[in-house]
């Protein structure tokens, strides 16, 4: 894994972004790997956790349903959002952000982010 790397290119996302948010990636099983914290106060390894464990459900419902495959999920409160992107079948990509971003360009960033982690081989 090239962690290092890893972290720079998700700091570079996260900078992308115009409002405070946190980025991160963690594994299946919840475990932590990179983060960023731009503002959002949040226990991140307990966000790993959950980030791993909503995929892992969502997963199972989709498969129920015959929706196929689960790449990408969001889920939105009163004051916040969060979007978790599959990156392969053993991480994830997060992003929690307030309400007022802008979901459209966080899409596109978080796409280009994507195809690089997975272009340059990060995990």
């Amino acid at each position: 894994m090239r962690t290092e790397l890893l972290q720079e290119t998700i700091e570079n996302l996260s900078n992308s972004i115009a409002v405070k948010n946190t980025v991160l990636v963690c594994s299946k099983e919840g475990d932590l790997i990179v983060q960023t914290d731009h503002g959002i106060e949040v226990d991140l390894k307990r966000v790993a956790v959950q980030v791993s464990t909503v995929l892992g459900v969502s997963s199972r419902i989709g498969t129920s349903l015959n929706l196929g495959t689960n790449i990408e999920l969001s889920l939105s409160g009163k004051i916040g959002r969060m979007f978790v992107f599959k990156l392969n079948q053993n991480f994830c990509l997060a992003i929690i952000a307030p309400n007022d971003c802008n979901i459209a360009i966080l899409n596109i960033v978080a796409s280009r982010t994507i195809r690089t982690i997975l272009a340059k081989e990060m995990i």
